[in-house]
């Protein structure tokens, strides 16, 4: 799970850092991967679920 995360920061970021998305969507997609990890690890989600959500953000 952690390494699905780390991958869609990563992809985020460079989408980022290359311009293709701007402050405010970049922070709020961002957000959105945190909030999929921290529901995660309280086991509101299950890893496959949190794996699929983390997958389909931008």
């Amino acid at each position: 799970m952690q390494q699905e995360y780390q991958r869609t920061y990563n992809r985020l970021k460079q989408q980022h850092q290359r311009r293709k998305k701007d402050d405010t969507e970049y922070n709020r997609q961002v957000a959105q991967a945190q909030d999929i990890r921290d529901a995660y690890a309280r086991g509101a989600l299950g890893e496959e679920d949190a794996i699929a959500r983390l997958i389909a953000i931008g």
